[in-house]
């Protein structure tokens, strides 16, 4: 049975992540050879400034659809400063006034 399609967020974050794949293996042939010009430098810088972009847009929207409709109280921010899950003893006041 064929499977059913991707959404089509999903595959706009398939195509972007293998973009910026491609362009970071593009950024470092660039980088390995000394004394570039500096257009193909701000080119590169350009482009990779853009990719960052997206990658962390996808990050971003990957972080809201895992936590969408879990409640407030999940996560790593209820064992913060609580003793009692502390592994390492700490009481959350190390990290400054609250």
């Amino acid at each position: 049975m064929p499977s059913a399609p991707e959404p089509l967020d999903t595959s706009r974050e398939s195509i972007q992540l293998a973009m910026s794949r491609e362009l970071l293996a593009h950024a470092k042939d660039v980088l390995s050879v000394p004394r570039q010009p500096a257009h193909v430098l701000r080119y590169t810088c350009a482009r990779l400034t853009e990719s960052l972009d997206d990658v962390l847009s996808v990050a971003d929207e990957r972080g809201q659809r895992l936590t969408a409709g879990e409640p407030k109280s999940r996560g790593p921010a209820l064992y913060w400063g609580n003793p009692a899950h502390d592994d390492c003893g700490h009481t959350g006041r190390e990290a400054g006034p609250v």
